[in-house]
């Protein structure tokens, strides 16, 4: 998508409800022709949003651009001037007016002397349900319609007057899966007409086959922004939902179970192992993050279902389910250390009964740890030597890309010696440019081949800088970065292996890039300190790191990343060659306003591996 094409952006918007913050800092872009998907939990600030849109919300602090236009303010009666067409998650009809007058409210057709043109309101609606294929009776109060054909027309009259740009607010939990599909339709057209749709939904299934981008909020940040495409399921809702709670009771009397999961649920949110909580039939009631990250997301749609049914789609050992589940119906403990699941994994289980103040037992907590994690790093180390292999292999290649693009240049300059035609002069110096940057990119891809001891040489960290900035110059230039790198000078050097100190800022620059918007901005400072020191901070404009996972983006094997290939390695790899350097590496990070990571090296006087001061 070409930065042109932007008709909305939304920066740093700031709104709250008294001492509640429901938008605090957020960003957000939409482009035409882009359907742009918005998911969070629960009061996470999605429908804030859209209020702001709607102007049924003012802000307190942010700025809205439309078009290229900025507004200072927009109203109920504004937007739909702007071509904004809204359906909220609540239904905004008057009751007491039909179909076609809840259309066309406040924008009535007139004729001359400025009387209402009631027939060509009538045959203009009708050519709207015509084309959604919903037979409305546009005569009678929309009071009496039933209540999906309520919705369908609060979308008729978003989609009345040509909207550049949709908002649809949680639609799909009102109408029919049949309702829904002529709904993706006129999606998919107004998307090919170039109109820009923002789509809310919990539902990630829906997301991921509607979406472009997707834009995850969480209590009233940006977490997260990206490309549909690179996204994992799993991940997704991950970061999405932090756990899963049905609390509808049934017909059993369950408010001690009840009492006892609103206490749990926060307790267990974040926990390394897996928690379910089961009633005393055995259906699972309740589940955290890393719980649902065992079962492969299978917890999600195990809510008020036999957890013992999930666990045996999970394990291909029947023999152990099934001893589990006969000693839970005798009211014992159960577990095993060793249970093989389909996938692969090695889980240890222990079921506990949770009992009341007279001994009865009111449910079962069960606690489930993958240890499959040995296995985990020796497949990481074998991938790691075939990716050496195909390391390897790309030197080779891009040695033997030099011969023929020497040869060009080459016959370039005979060419030039036998042409006085400026024409062809200046396309022999387009060639030539081109030719000169790919030499560029092989020469910087030997440079980071290169393959030396820790310690050997002083590393000029702004030729590392430079190195990476040509390894990802078509990410940056795919979301159009403002890219900046400040040098306090030429020749800043650090002592240690250039290939793991290049490592480590391509990691870094990678994430940033994840992290930013279309447009975004990214800064490199490199500075020296009168101690000799070193500081090299890589800024991002971003959604940030939020709160809840700052404290374990080192550890191994956790991302937030949502590529399908990520091995959540990369922040932990860094952290290692730093140390490895003798160096640190903290970050800084707000929610909403960006990210900076500092690495903290010696200067090329202290060899690595020896602590600073030591002789």
């Amino acid at each position: 998508m070409e930065r042109s094409d932007k008709i909305l952006d939304l920066r740093n918007i700031h709104v709250s409800y008294g001492a509640v913050r429901a938008l605090d800092g957020i960003d957000f872009d939409l482009y035409k022709g882009e359907i742009h998907g918005l998911i969070g939990e629960h009061r996470a600030g999605k429908s804030t949003l859209v209020k702001v849109l709607g102007g049924a919300v003012r802000l307190d602090e942010g700025s809205i651009t439309i078009m290229d236009q900025r507004v200072h303010s927009l109203s109920p009666t504004a937007a739909p001037a702007r071509r904004i067409g809204i359906v909220y998650q609540d239904l905004t009809v008057v009751p007491h007016l039909n179909a076609v007058e809840n259309i066309y409210l406040g924008r009535m057709a007139r004729r001359r002397f400025r009387a209402i043109d009631h027939e060509r309101m009538r045959l203009h609606a009708q050519g709207i349900f015509d084309y959604l294929g919903t037979a409305v009776d546009l005569r009678v109060p929309v009071y009496r319609l039933k209540r999906a054909h309520q919705h369908i027309v609060e979308f008729a009259k978003a989609l009345a007057f040509d909207p550049a740009m949709l908002i649809l607010d949680e639609l799909s939990n009102k109408l029919t899966p049949e309702e829904m599909e002529t709904v993706y339709r006129v999606l998919f057209d107004l998307k090919e007409k170039d109109c820009g749709i923002v789509y809310i939904s919990h539902n990630i299934d829906e997301i991921l086959k509607l979406a472009d981008r997707v834009t995850i909020l969480k209590d009233g940040h940006r977490r997260l922004t990206t490309d549909t495409d690179r996204l994992d399921k799993q991940r997704l809702f991950e970061l999405t939902y932090s756990f899963r709670l049905d609390e509808q009771q049934d017909s059993r009397d369950d408010a001690p179970l009840l009492r006892l999961m609103r206490y749990l649920q926060n307790v267990i949110q974040f926990l390394p192992v897996g928690v379910f909580l089961l009633d005393d039939s055995g259906d699972l009631r309740l589940y955290n993050l890393a719980a649902n990250e065992i079962c492969a997301q299978g917890a999600e749609n195990a809510v008020q279902r036999s957890f013992f049914d999930l666990l045996a789609t999970l394990s291909a050992d029947g023999s152990t389910v099934a001893a589990f589940r006969k000693s839970f119906a005798e009211r014992m403990p159960f577990g095993s250390d060793e249970l093989k699941t389909g996938s692969g994994k090695t889980l240890r289980l222990h079921g506990e009964p949770i009992r009341d103040r007279t001994g009865n037992r009111m449910g079962t907590l069960v606690v489930v740890e993958d240890v499959s994690l040995d296995r985990h790093i020796s497949e990481y180390v074998l991938e790691k030597a075939k990716l050496s292999t195909l390391a390897q292999l790309a030197v080779g290649v891009a040695h033997e890309i030099n011969n023929p693009l020497f040869v060009i240049q080459n016959y370039l300059e005979v060419i030039r010696g036998r042409n006085d035609d400026p024409e062809v002069e200046d396309r022999i110096g387009r060639i030539e440019r081109e030719v000169g940057r790919i030499v560029e990119i092989v020469s910087s891809l030997l440079s980071f081949s290169r393959t030396k001891a820790p310690g050997a040489a002083a590393v000029n960290l702004r030729e590392v800088a430079e190195t990476v900035l040509i390894l990802l110059h078509y990410a940056l230039a795919e979301k159009a970065i403002n890219f900046e790198l400040d040098s306090q000078d030429a020749a800043i050097c650090a002592r240690g292996d250039e290939n793991k100190l290049t490592q480590v800022l391509l990691n870094l620059i990678s994430n940033a890039i994840d992290a930013v918007l279309i447009g975004g901005k990214i800064a490199i400072r490199i500075r020296r300190a009168e101690d000799g020191s070193i500081s090299l901070c890589v800024t991002d404009d971003g959604c940030g790191i939020p709160a809840d996972i700052a404290s374990r983006i080192f550890d191994p094997f956790f991302t937030t990343k949502l590529s399908k290939k990520n091995t959540g390695l990369g922040l932990a790899i860094c952290r290692n060659i730093v140390e490895e350097h003798d160096g640190r590496i903290v970050f800084d990070s707000e929610p909403g306003r960006g990210t900076t990571f500092t690495i903290l090296l010696p200067g090329p006087s202290t060899e690595p591996g020896r602590p600073s001061g030591e002789p």
